[in-house]
Parts: C-alpha cells; structure tokens; sequence
C-alpha cells in the first residue's frame, strides 16, 4: 500500500498540526514560573549581589530572577523591569524610591602588596555622565588630603573592573565600601589607611509607583537593606 499524492499533501498538513499540538499540551503542562526582573548598576550586580544568589532564591524560591545591568534609571513606563537598584539622589519621577545606603570610598590594594602602598601605580574609576557627581577621582583625593599630585596608569569605566585590577596587584585604587566589602572580607582586597570620603549619592531600592505594594518587592527590599547595612 502507498500514499497517494493528495493523502502525501494532506499528510504533511495533519503532520505540522499534531507537533503544534503536542508542543501545546507540553507547554500547558510546564510549571508555571514566576517572573522578577531586576535592574542594578553593573558593579552591584558583579560585586554585591553575585556573591549572594542563594540567599536570594531561598527567600524567593517560586520565581525565575532576571539581572539587568544598567546605569541609567530605569523608564518602567517602557521596561518590563520590576525594580532597580539605583545610584543616585534619590528623585525619580512617577517612582518610589527607598534609600537603601550611604557610600564611602577609601584606598585598597591586594594584601601581598600592602608594603609597597606607597609606590603602586594608581587605579582610576571615571564616573560616566550618568554616574556625576557620584565618583571621586584621585586628584580630588589628594587634594583633600594634601598629598603629592599623581596621574592614575589604569582607567575603568566600572568601579567592579577597578576593584578586580587591584585585586589582581595591578596598583591600588579607590574603593566604593559596598562593593569592596566582600573582597575585604575575604582577604581579597586590604583597605590602605582610616581616611574616606562619603559621595553625594546613595543607593536607593526604586519601584514603579503602582508595584510598591507588592509582597515580593517588601521581601526583596527588606533583605536588599541587611545586605547593605552588613
């Protein structure tokens, strides 16, 4: 027995149909997964919060949690985005924004070249426009404190990828205390001298104005400001 030309025809149409269905039916079946879209500045998400995913999806264990490394605040009018942990003043429009903390920064270099401080080459962070005033040079460093003036070898545009050369005995450089807390802890990283100077923004826990109230986001900011104050 064969098909014949118009059952082949036919064949390849009921064929297409059965997979659509059976895609269907396995989609239906799937769990059903929850959602939270999470935007940070990209040395939050590298320094803070990377360190620290299993806690996070201990205290939400029901959702599938998207990082979004991005500077600027985000437009949730236009951005399936839940929450953004944002540096910055604080005043965002048609937005809640909960203060999560104040930044320091000070120098740090890696332990096994502590001695040398004073004759390691200077590592340099420059604040993008959406981050001014938000970072502090070293020349505003010296200046402060009266030192001899000296010219950064290395420049990042993160403050992550700063923290990471100094980690690596590539020189010191400034480092903003919440994102270098870790590394200091673990010995990665050893704070060079007391002095540190506080920068004009903080870092705020921002919601559309309409998803304030949701569960998941007082959960995420409750333990986004542990984090933080640790």
């Amino acid at each position: 027995m064969a098909l014949t030309c118009e059952a082949k025809q036919l064949y390849s149409s009921v064929k297409k149909a059965f997979s659509e269905i059976e895609f269907g039916i396995e989609k239906a079946q799937a769990p059903k997964v929850k959602k939270l879209v999470i935007a940070a500045i990209p040395s939050v998400v590298s320094c803070v919060l990377v360190n620290k995913l299993a806690e996070l999806q201990a205290l939400l264990p029901n959702y599938q949690i998207h990082f979004i490394s991005q500077h600027q605040i985000v437009n949730f009018e236009q951005q399936n985005i839940d929450c953004h942990i944002h540096f910055g003043n604080g005043k965002y429009a048609n937005a809640v924004a909960e203060k999560l903390a104040n930044e320091v920064v000070y120098p740090v270099c890696a332990p096994n070249v502590y001695e040398m401080q004073h004759e390691l080459p200077l590592i340099h962070y420059a604040a993008g426009m959406e981050d001014k005033p938000g970072g502090i040079s070293w020349q505003h460093w010296q200046k402060h404190f009266n030192l001899p003036m000296q010219s950064p070898c290395l420049v990042f545009d993160e403050v992550g990828l700063a923290l990471s050369a100094a980690q690596h005995e590539q020189g010191k450089t400034l480092a903003w205390h919440q994102l270098a807390k870790h590394a200091i802890s673990q010995n990665q990283l050893e704070r060079i001298g007391s002095e540190q100077i506080t920068l004009p923004f903080s870092y705020y826990f921002v919601t559309h104005k309409d998803f304030s109230e949701r569960d998941e986001l007082k959960l995420l900011f409750t333990w986004l400001e542990r984090l933080f104050c640790l």
